[in-house]
């Protein structure tokens, strides 16, 4: 009985120490890492979302850009950091869905490094084109393409397009060949 009774005292003993060791999250402020520069429609969004979440959890939610190479360098820094919760990752789909496919070598694997949690916003693409083209909707656009080969042109939003969207107008079942060009944030300096 005495035996019993030790060690019922040390298993209370061991619970009381757990309780009092446990913390609940978050008890000290989460970083959210944006992989855009400040000021950008990632960086207006993801400020919304640490408001909203620093409201939720009662603890400060503070923002850092970390940009570079499509959010990709972002993206790095939240998969290398320790899986305890403080460090959370902001970001289009770009750097874990598109660029394993554009890059020649990927910091992270988005499979195994990264978990996704929800989506936060979804933005709506839009094509557009020059007024001056003779053309009101995607049929038009297609078919504008078709009648004039070799015309069409695009210019790509992020380097990462840049080296996917060659291949994918060349193909066949595409209206015409795209010829790039680069933007005047992407022409070498």
């Amino acid at each position: 009985m005495k035996v019993l009774r030790q060690l019922l005292v040390l298993i209370a003993a061991a619970f009381a120490a757990e309780a009092v060791t446990a913390q609940s999250y978050p008890s000290k402020p989460v970083r959210l890492v944006v992989g855009f520069p400040a000021g950008g429609p990632a960086d207006i969004f993801g400020r919304t979302f640490a408001q909203a979440l620093s409201s939720g959890l009662s603890q400060p939610v503070i923002v850092e850009n970390k940009s570079g190479v499509g959010g990709v360098l972002g993206i790095d820094m939240v998969a290398k950091a320790s899986p305890d919760g403080y460090m959370l990752g902001f970001n289009n789909q770009g750097s874990v869905a598109m660029a394993p496919y554009a890059l020649t070598k990927m910091p992270f694997n988005p499979n195994k490094d990264l978990a996704l949690i929800t989506t936060v916003v979804k933005v709506p693409e839009v094509v557009v084109v020059n007024p001056s083209l003779p053309v009101n909707s995607l049929a038009e656009l297609i078919a504008y393409a078709k009648a004039n080969p070799g015309r069409s042109t695009s210019a790509p939003r992020e380097r990462a397009a840049s080296r996917t969207s060659p291949a994918s107008c060349s193909r066949p079942r595409r209206a015409s060949t795209c010829s790039m060009f680069p933007t005047r944030a992407q022409r070498p300096r």
